[in-house]
């Protein structure tokens, strides 16, 4: 677990639409990471967190409008994101 693997995921997750919509798609917290998980980012939610607090506005909207900041987004499932 690493704050590295965070950044680099929250970095896929803007630049890789199938992958963000496969994480977004997992119905909870426990299920993201697991994903997250078997591509090779060993992260916490906490660590997500950090990352993406430590982003900008417009990479956070690059980030599927910044569902993955609180990592648990229930509004944000069965939206259509750009």
């Amino acid at each position: 677990m690493s704050a590295e693997d965070a950044r680099k995921l929250i970095e896929r997750l803007s630049t890789d639409e199938a992958f963000r919509e496969k994480i977004l798609a997992a119905p909870d917290v426990a299920e993201r990471l697991d994903l997250a998980a078997a591509e090779g980012y060993n992260v916490t939610e906490e660590e997500v967190a950090s990352a993406s607090a430590e982003l900008g506005d417009a990479e956070l909207d690059a980030v599927a409008a910044g569902a993955w900041v609180n990592f648990d987004c229930t509004e944000c499932r069965g939206r259509d994101w750009p």
